[in-house]
């Protein structure tokens, strides 16, 4: 379990390097891929730290509502920005 928790940690610190190499060397930074690399880093949080593998079919369903609840809201805001 500590290995995981170790390897995650460090998946976690190589992701967020190469989001702030790519946010502070490219200007404009590009949105996608730093977007992407966001998603990354949640999977690794939920997956590796978390465990929601090992957890119960209920405590699965909740964060998958939760993902889709802030996919939801965000997708909306994103919405109202490109539409003003």
């Amino acid at each position: 379990m500590k290995t995981r928790a170790v390897l995650a940690y460090l998946l976690l610190l190589a992701l967020l390097l190469v989001q702030a190499l790519l946010a502070g060397l490219v200007k404009p930074a590009p949105g996608v891929p730093i977007m992407l690399l966001a998603l990354g880093q949640a999977l690794v949080l939920l997956l590796g730290l978390v465990e929601l593998r090992a957890s119960s079919a209920l405590v699965r369903l909740f964060a998958a509502a939760s993902a889709f609840w802030l996919l939801l809201m965000f997708s909306l805001t994103l919405g109202e920005l490109l539409t003003r």
